[in-house]
């Protein structure tokens, strides 16, 4: 036998164990389990608001409680001062606080289109959050609130729902404008027409319907209804069953369309486009007291026997009863104005300037607001069109859709549903696009596809065919703002944008990471 084949034979295993050994113990000491990536959640949010519109106001038992945007104001209606103010959105998308009601020592307030807040008034100079009810969860668009068989409901696109259950009550295909009511059922109004609840069956017309008040001490047994019309707008009280008091007599004429009607004392407060007007009953008529034709109103109460209060677009106020002049001369006897109703705004880059018929506000980015007197001003027309590293944007002539063109091609991006987009600015790799209810956010992809050979000469089936997109990798986030958006400048720092809207004030928009 050979002894140098085995002598081979067992080296060569040795060296094979070793070399295993080397391998296993290298990989126990190098290797390391990769580390998954936390998630992370990319979205818009409103870091700053100033200003907005003032669009709904209840006074109850010496408290002023007042929408301002999306805040909830708490005022002392003695001085005008705001007690407690609450931001019921939070951060995210939010509509405007449109509406509100009390019911049961409970505040509840709507964000249009967004959500149902109910707020306890265990303490009612600093009411507490209770419960927020979101439009997926209800099922419907909410714009408005009502008592139905003595339950809060809401109603807006889509139907009616019961808040407290939950269950829907209407369905519909447009939108709900108002909700009573009846010794027959509950009824609501769409389109100048009025339906019955249970049955969905016409019983009538009016645009609105509201219950009288009963501590008003007269027409108990009223309804208020509302109907508008080209020229104007028809109030009337009709009985329970809809029908008309004394004929023409408890009917007016209001010019311009109506927002608002509350019952008072011996009349009616009627809000509309025009201002705001008392009627008082006069030998079981409805006559014309007095009027107010202050622009921008958009709702009132009465907190006394000498004094109204009144909001809008230009702010809140109090003026008198009998609508004599306060003793300078004003119409107010207490006015706070915020920034509403812009038309047009330009930047420097550090401050927004607005104007509207209040005259211009200077809105130092992420601060506070202020009315200026400043120089002449040409103000510009909104940007319809931005360009950032080879991405385009540009508003159609519609308005209804963004037209972005990229290396790769062009594509469209439709405006949100009963929108149109009105300007656009570019950051470095972003695109801020506003429209009528908000603004949308397009980032570039970091490393942006490069079109091949040839991309220019193929058809756009061959181009489908290869997979590659005009818009591929680009990120798009939106938020929700009381419109429509003006303005915007793109911020330095931060990654966002600031933003002036015609019914919503001033504001910064960011993407948060999370």
């Amino acid at each position: 036998m050979n002894p140098i084949g085995p002598m081979i034979f067992r080296g060569y295993i040795r060296v094979l164990l070793a070399t295993l050994i080397f391998s296993v113990a290298g990989c126990v000491e190098t290797y390391k389990p990769a580390k998954s990536l936390r998630p992370k959640t990319e979205r818009l949010v409103i870091q700053h608001t100033a200003g907005g519109t003032h669009y709904r106001m209840i006074l109850n038992d010496g408290v002023w409680y007042q929408l301002l945007g999306p805040e909830l104001l708490v005022i002392n209606p003695n001085n005008g001062r705001v007690i407690d103010r609450q931001d019921l959105s939070g951060s995210t998308s939010h509509g405007p606080a449109s509406d509100m009601m009390l019911h049961e020592d409970e505040l509840w307030v709507v964000l249009d289109d967004v959500s149902v807040v109910r707020l306890s008034l265990d303490d009612a100079r600093r009411p507490w959050l209770e419960e927020t009810m979101s439009a997926g969860e209800l099922g419907i668009s909410p714009r408005g609130l009502g008592v139905l068989d003595d339950q809060v409901a809401v109603y807006g696109e889509g139907g009616v729902v019961d808040l407290r259950s939950g269950l829907s009550m209407a369905r519909t295909d447009g939108v709900v404008s108002s909700i009573v009511e009846t010794p027959d059922g509950g009824v609501y109004c769409q389109e100048r027409r009025i339906y019955r609840i249970s049955d969905g069956a016409y019983v009538g017309s009016a645009s609105q319907l509201h219950l009288m008040d009963e501590a008003t001490g007269w027409a108990t047994d009223s309804v208020i209804s509302v109907r508008h019309e080209r020229a104007g707008s028809l109030v009337a009280l009709v009985d329970e069953q809809l029908l008309e008091h004394h004929g023409e007599r408890m009917t007016v004429v209001v010019p311009g369309r109506v927002f608002h009607v509350h019952a008072v004392e011996g009349g009616l407060l009627v809000v509309s486009e025009t201002g705001l007007r008392r009627y008082v009953v006069r030998d079981d008529a409805l006559e014309l007291d007095v009027e107010w034709p202050i622009e921008g109103v958009l709702d009132a109460g009465q907190l006394d026997d000498e004094r109204i209060a009144l909001c809008g677009t230009f702010g809140r106020g109090i003026v008198r009863v009998d609508g004599r002049m306060a003793d300078d001369g004003d119409q107010f006897l207490v006015l706070v104005r915020e920034p509403s109703g812009l038309v047009a705004a330009i930047s420097d880059g550090r401050s927004v300037l607005g104007t509207s018929p209040q005259g211009d506000w200077m809105y130092q980015i992420g601060h506070e607001c202020e009315l200026v007197e400043t120089t002449p001003q040409e103000f510009s027309e909104p940007a319809t069109s931005a360009v950032t590293l080879g991405w385009e944007a540009a508003i159609s002539e519609d308005g209804l859709a963004m037209d972005i063109s990229t290396p790769l091609g062009s594509d469209r991006l439709v405006a949100p549903s009963g929108s149109r987009f009105t300007c656009v600015a570019a950051s470095d790799g972003v695109l801020w696009l506003g429209h009528e209810t908000g603004i949308i956010m397009v980032r570039l992809p970091v490393n942006q596809p490069q079109p091949p050979m040839g991309w220019g000469e193929l058809t756009d089936e061959e181009r489908a065919e290869m997979g590659l997109g005009a818009l591929d990798g680009m990120t798009k986030l939106s938020v929700h703002l009381d419109g429509p958006i003006i303005f915007m400048e793109p911020l330095m720092l931060g990654g966002g944008v600031a933003y002036a809207s015609r019914d919503g004030g001033f504001g910064v928009v960011a993407e948060e990471l999370r």
